[in-house]
Formats: structure tokens, C-alpha cells, sequence
């Protein structure tokens, strides 16, 4: 019994890991942009305007889009979409 109560806890503890999100901020062409992911999900925050996006499969590096935005990183780099403009990001120096 004892053993089922702690493998119970192990998986709660577990899960809430799964929950837990990660804030990032880039520059991107002289712009903060804040990336806060959450599992599959993604909030970037670009002058004051919040976007949801979706985690996509990528042969590198990591993905996320809606539908006016792309927000591609890998490494200590990014390239971002909105609307048609395109961004060229670096991870500010508080991230690296």
C-alpha cells in the first residue's frame, strides 16, 4: 500500500512539472519580444500585442504559429513572422 502512495505522488509531482512555464526574451530587429511556453503552447508578446501560438513539428530547433505568426528558434537565435514582417532575434544577455 505503501508503495502505491508514493508512486501516486511520484506521478503528481510529475505532472505538475508538465505545467510549469518557461519566459524567454529575444531581440528581434531592435524590438523585446517575450516567448512564455507552456507544454504544446506558446504566448509571445511583441509592442504590447499578445499572440497564442501552437507548438509545430521542426527537423531543428523549435516551432510555434498561429495563424499571422511564426516563431522558429534554434539555439541562441530565432526568426519571427507576424503579419508578413520579418524579425531576426537573438536571446537578450538575462537569458543566455
Amino acid at each position: 500500500m505503501k508503495a502505491l502512495a508514493v508512486v501516486l505522488i511520484g506521478i503528481f509531482f510529475l505532472s505538475a512539472c508538465d505545467n510549469e512555464s518557461t519566459s524567454t526574451r529575444y531581440l528581434c530587429n531592435n524590438h523585446t519580444v517575450e516567448l512564455t511556453t507552456r507544454n504544446e503552447a506558446a504566448t509571445l508578446t511583441l509592442n504590447k500585442q499578445t499572440y497564442s501560438l501552437t507548438k509545430e513539428p521542426s527537423a531543428s530547433g523549435v516551432k510555434y504559429i498561429s495563424e499571422r505568426v511564426l516563431f522558429w528558434s534554434k539555439a541562441n537565435e530565432a526568426m519571427l513572422f507576424v503579419s508578413g514582417n520579418k524579425y531576426r532575434c537573438k536571446l537578450t544577455n538575462a537569458d543566455l
